[in-house]
């Protein structure tokens, strides 16, 4: 029999993760900066969307803003890549999708600098789940995935998810201790700080 997957969803993604959910069995589900579900609020400015959002035709400028803790090749490389978006899809997940909360174990990750989905959104969302929730510093809505420290956010992310859905990690490099960069919030309401690159 095929192992149960891990479901991992990043801003749309995330809700898309959750509807996955509840049609299949996972094993555990990690969600980075996720649009989140009906219940819970954001106090982000609601501007109009247009029919089309043309993020293909977006001036190399607002990549850098967007991608501002990433590196210079990252930055070009996403910018030849950005897609068109269904405006009629992004109002539907403004007005909210309901979701049922998962059994299985959840991992919620915000950036502090998100501009798309403001932390407390994440953190309110963590609430909602039940899930941990991690909180990175000096990090963008995708600085997760594509930021200087997106390493150090797998590697975290690998043993999470290695000590709670006994996902099986081979060659999981632990970081030197330089500084702190993100805060962990497990379930227990007991918050501890935890180091990495």
């Amino acid at each position: 029999a095929a192992e149960s997957p891990v479901l991992i969803g990043a801003s749309m993604g995330g809700i898309l993760a959750l509807k996955a959910a509840e049609r299949i069995e996972a094993r555990a589900i990690v969600l980075v900066n996720s649009v989140p579900p009906v219940g819970v609020e954001s106090t982000r400015p609601q501007d109009k969307i247009p029919d089309v959002v043309e993020w293909s035709k977006s001036p190399l400028k607002e990549t850098e803003d967007a991608l501002w803790d990433s590196s210079r090749e990252v930055i070009e490389w996403a910018h030849e890549r950005w897609r068109d978006e269904s405006g009629a899809v992004l109002r539907q997940l403004r007005s909210g999708l309901e979701t049922k909360k998962p059994s299985c174990p959840v991992l919620v990750i915000a950036s502090d600098k998100d501009n798309d989905i403001p932390p407390e959104v994440s953190q309110k969302l963590a609430k909602m789940l039940s899930a941990d929730f991690v909180l990175y510093h000096q990090m963008s809505h995708v600085g997760p995935l594509l930021g200087r420290r997106a390493r150090a956010v797998a590697r975290h992310t690998l043993g999470w998810l290695s000590d709670h859905a006994a996902v099986q990690v081979t060659k999981l490099a632990v970081p030197r201790l330089r500084f702190k960069f993100f805060t962990i919030f497990p379930t227990e309401r007991k918050i501890k700080t935890l180091f990495a690159l």
